[in-house]
């Protein structure tokens, strides 16, 4: 299924012939309403593609964890200097930007599928550092369509 990738369901980032593209389906307990615990958890679809491999796999993110990522991109695209993380309660799936020189972004991962026990993937690819505005665009409605429910403090 091809998605607008300003839809907000999802996110890729590309380089060469590699991609790792989150999909967020829906939220996992829609009816918690305001509670930060049960209430940010969403249902997740992640592909990776590589040349020779490649991993499809379903996921739990809560929804601070993409909005963590998505800061940490923007004070990476502003800076030009650091590293973006994507890390998830359910250790299923670690990604770790920096910007290496002038033009190219690496990306670092490592995919675990079932979630803290199952066979790893580790993966590393660069893309152009013009190509973090789409994803950070992307993010952004994502961030938009699932907001964080509540607060951690309530």
């Amino acid at each position: 299924m091809n998605r607008d990738p300003c839809d907000g369901s999802s996110f890729e980032i590309k380089g060469g012939n590699s991609k790792v593209r989150i999909t967020i389906l829906n939220r996992e307990r829609a009816r918690a309403d305001a509670d930060y615990w049960d209430g940010n958890w969403l249902n997740a679809k992640v592909d990776i593609e590589f040349p020779g491999f490649g991993a499809n796999f379903a996921a739990n993110i809560h929804a601070p964890e993409i909005v963590r990522f998505y800061d940490s991109l923007n004070r990476l695209q502003q800076s030009r200097n650091g590293e973006a993380k994507l890390e998830l309660m359910e250790p299923c799936l670690d990604l770790r930007a920096k910007i290496e020189d002038v033009g190219h972004i690496a990306w670092n991962g490592l995919a675990q599928y079932p979630c803290g026990f199952g066979p790893q993937l580790t993966f590393s690819f660069e893309s152009e550092s013009s190509d973090l505005a789409l994803v950070i665009e992307s993010m952004a409605a994502m961030v938009q369509r699932f907001p964080v429910k509540g607060s951690p403090d309530v």
